[in-house]
């Protein structure tokens, strides 16, 4: 890459929550806070972070809409950077045959090559084992480097006591409870029944226990049905903002981060300890 770059792209399939939107969200505002021309477009789904994106300065763009193609094409980007979870390859080809000329980067997430690696000018892992795993499958499909998701750390802090009570009271909970907490996709592969048996085993022998899951997927929300204690399980579907997510973490005593696939880099995992809370992990 060279000091010539002003134009990035930043690419990703949408614009809800979840990790990959989060880590674009972030990479787009660090570009347009260094300076730089920063535009966002995302191929399948519009979502809460528009707004964020926009307040920050950000222009957003939709793949299927003519009017944002025309308007992309006319800026001609330097420099694309795909968030590949999810994408398609008949995106990656749209956008590829778009914008020729553009450096085409991207940040790959569970360190499989994705079907464009060898049109890319650099992958990116978000690890060392990531880059380990990746090279042992792509071999020197493209070059490869090790860089993290970005986090803004000014975002994430511990909530005021007060704002601690006021969630627990809103969802029922007392303030002597010792609440276990997890917060994540609603995909299955990022939990595990075992979240849910592990609950049920610790509740036997702790009366005051309580678990908090927000946006659980299926195989959660069955063990939960078929638990002795699902009394005690309070189940949130959505947070939206920063704010309200600070409350949620401040909230938790333990973040539990139980999951089949385990986490490739873990954003509420770096979330939570910016809340002060601390994380048991297992995978």
């Amino acid at each position: 890459m060279t000091d010539s770059i002003r134009r990035i792209l930043t690419v990703v399939y949408s614009l809800e929550k979840g990790g990959t939107q989060r880590a674009a969200q972030n990479f787009a505002e660090g570009y347009q806070a260094n300076g730089l021309d920063s535009r966002v477009l995302y191929t399948r789904e519009d979502g809460l972070r528009r707004g964020e994106l926009e307040a920050a300065g950000v222009p957003v763009y939709c793949l299927l809409d003519s009017a944002d193609r025309i308007a992309l094409l006319q800026w001609q980007p330097q420099l694309v950077h795909l968030h590949s979870h999810l994408l398609t390859l008949a995106e990656f080809d749209l956008i590829k045959s778009s914008f020729p000329a553009a450096r085409m980067v991207e940040t790959n997430v569970f360190s499989i090559p994705s079907p464009w690696a060898g049109r890319l000018e650099l992958s990116f892992q978000l690890a060392q084992w990531c880059l380990w795993r990746y090279i042992r499958r792509a071999g020197a499909a493209c070059p490869v480097s090790v860089v993290p998701y970005p986090v803004k750390i000014a975002a994430f802090t511990r909530s005021a006591e007060h704002a601690r009570r006021d969630f627990r009271a809103a969802q029922g909970l007392q303030p002597d409870d010792i609440l276990l907490g997890r917060i994540g996709q609603s995909f299955d592969g990022k939990w595990s029944p075992l979240l849910i048996d592990t609950f049920n085993r610790l509740r036997r022998q702790h009366p005051r226990l309580r678990l908090l899951v927000v946006n659980p997927p299926p195989i959660i929300l069955r063990g939960i049905a078929r638990s002795r204690w699902r009394e005690d399980i309070v189940v949130i579907d959505r947070i939206e903002g920063d704010g309200a997510l600070c409350d949620c973490y401040s909230a938790i005593d333990i973040f539990v981060a139980i999951s089949d696939l385990g986490e490739s880099f873990g954003m509420v995992l770096a979330e939570a300890q910016l809340c002060e809370t601390p994380v048991v992990a297992f995978a």
